[in-house]
């Protein structure tokens, strides 16, 4: 495995719908955030209740002491702090809700999906959707305008993330499938059973293809780097050739050489060709990977 698989790791996929600030955040989160709470997490929950409920309490003793007792200045006073001590814990709760990437992990669990939220296959052609989709935005071709930029940044992320949940129903439909066949009876049962495993082999091998037409488009995109920066450096040479030529002639040799045909002229145009063909290329693997109505 490559260093940048590596580093791809368990990321996230999330719905592009998400605000950017909640996608950061679960992008962060570790992996385990995305369940319920339990143990000392719950624990946690309850302490911050029952903190909440002294508050309250604490505001209502206050209260009767300044309904029955003598110093009502006293006790208007200290009702005024308990209730703005309170306040405050409540809306540091509050904030804390939307900052925590663990608390937003759980609240967005639906809108977020991991390799390892799959099954071992599914989790892997998820991982080859991510790195394709990573190649495309971090490439020359996106950056400068080679291909359509602003159609990757609307469409690739919907794309990605529509494969990301067909394949989170892949694996729980298999794991269902699998259960359901250790426990079979037999006969007609396996019959089910053959059908719908027959149905899971096909909705993989869909999504397969939608994958595969997200690395082409990315190898696409690769080979358009390449020959862009294979023509930038030609070029570079060609417009040095005139100080080669002026040094063979000061060496009394310009007269053999200026009758020769000049390889640069001739591989930067052989390179532009090459680069007409790799964009057109690229637009049609585009055109493959993104269809015109994504599935959303």
């Amino acid at each position: 495995m490559e260093d940048r698989d590596i580093a791809m790791g368990d990321r996230a996929v999330c719905d592009p719908e998400l605000p950017e600030r909640i996608r950061k955040q679960l992008t962060r989160a570790p992996a385990s955030a995305a369940r319920r709470p339990t143990g000392g997490e719950a624990a946690g929950e309850t302490q911050q209740g029952s903190g909440c409920l002294n508050g309250c309490t604490v505001v209502l003793f206050l209260l009767g002491v300044l309904l029955i007792g003598p110093a009502t200045r006293f006790a208007v006073v200290c009702l005024v702090i308990a209730t703005v001590i309170v306040g405050v814990r409540w809306m540091a709760r509050q904030e804390e809700k939307t900052t925590d990437p663990v608390g937003t992990a759980r609240n967005h669990r639906h809108q977020c999906v991991r390799p390892s939220d799959l099954e071992a296959d599914a989790g892997t052609l998820l991982m080859r959707a991510a790195s394709a989709v990573d190649t495309v935005f971090a490439s020359a071709a996106h950056r400068d305008g080679a291909v359509d930029r602003a159609r990757n940044e609307v469409e690739l992320p919907h794309r990605l993330w529509k494969i990301a949940k067909d394949l989170r129903s892949l694996s729980e439909l298999t794991v269902r499938h699998r259960e359901a066949k250790s426990s079979s009876a037999g006969g007609a049962v396996d019959a089910v059973l053959e059908t719908q495993a027959a149905a899971l082999h096909a909705g993989r091998a869909a999504i397969e293809k939608r994958v595969e037409a997200l690395e082409q488009y990315a190898e696409s995109v690769r080979s358009l780097d390449r020959l862009a920066e294979q023509h930038a450096q030609v070029q570079a040479l060609q417009e040095a050739n005139d100080a080669y030529l002026n040094l063979l002639a000061s060496a009394g040799e310009a007269s053999s050489t200026t009758a020769q045909p000049d390889p640069a002229v001739h591989e930067a145009a052989s390179l532009s060709r090459s680069l007409e063909d790799a964009i057109e290329h690229a637009r049609i693997a585009a055109e493959l990977a993104l269809p015109a109505e994504p599935d959303r």
